[in-house]
């Protein structure tokens, strides 16, 4: 589960809603998609054990191999498996695990996708000529330790800033902003940020990219991205290519997330 979901603690409803909506994804991927060994004997020789598996298979491989399923029901599963797209279904939940990781509540860790383990810093070593032993050798890493007293500070840690300092350019247009969004939710700041600057020629420096950024963010903390699943029980025969766009759900207090 830490491979999938990494190291970040997580509190509240947004989280849990958001959780939920990955799972929905993850287990079609894993019961479709992703082969497991089973163990069929073993066999202890002395202090070695050998072990026989069988053939790597999927669960839904497993269970069909089994032929306990009623025919209607292995021919929606056989219906399921081959209207998915593995390649859309993985990108899917790259782009949920994103947003998962922003309800965290404490920075974001390392993650199997995108994040990187923070660089170590150097180790200083002990400098023995530092505490007064005269002869002693010097560092070899070339550190210089701090001459003088060193004051105490305390600096106050700053929360969020609630005001604003400038004319928010992207007022007058962020509903519209936001339909794209919710519509869209994969969509970047930058290809937004592209399609203003086309609608108005000079309106929106390049400078103001940034502010767009930050808007989309605090946008995407308030959201959930919803996993479509009503698929799986609907007019799945039809041919469609499954599974259906991520939509973005407006989080509610109390709601249930669809």
């Amino acid at each position: 589960m830490r491979t999938l979901v990494g190291y970040d603690r997580f509190e509240g409803q947004l989280a849990d809603r958001q959780l939920a909506e990955l799972y929905r994804a993850v287990r079609l991927y894993v019961n479709f998609f992703q082969p497991s060994l089973k163990l069929r004997t073993k066999r202890r020789t002395g202090a070695h054990v050998h072990r026989t598996y069988d053939p790597a298979r999927t669960p839904f491989q497993q269970v069909l191999a089994t032929d306990v399923l009623p025919l209607d029901r292995r021919g929606q599963l056989d219906a399921i498996y081959t209207a998915l797209d593995p390649v859309r279904l993985l990108r899917q939940i790259e782009t949920l695990q994103d947003a998962l990781w922003r309800h965290a509540v404490f920075g974001r860790s390392s993650s199997p996708v995108s994040g990187t383990p923070p660089s170590p810093s150097p180790a200083v070593p002990f400098d023995a000529r530092a505490c007064g032993l005269a002869g002693a050798p010097a560092a070899e890493t070339g550190v210089a330790m701090p001459r003088g007293r060193r004051e105490r500070t305390t600096r106050k840690p700053l929360g969020p800033r609630t005001y604003r300092t400038r004319v928010d350019p992207f007022a007058e247009v962020w509903d519209e902003v936001a339909v794209w969004l919710t519509a869209r939710p994969e969509r970047t700041a930058r290809s937004v940020f592209d399609e203003l600057r086309a609608r108005a020629p000079g309106r929106y420096p390049s400078g103001q990219l940034r502010t767009l950024q930050r808007r989309v963010h605090d946008w995407r903390a308030s959201v959930v991205l919803a996993f479509g699943a009503r698929w799986l029980g609907e007019d799945l025969l039809a041919g469609d290519v499954a599974p259906a766009p991520l939509r973005a759900l407006v989080a509610t207090a109390g709601g249930s997330g669809g």
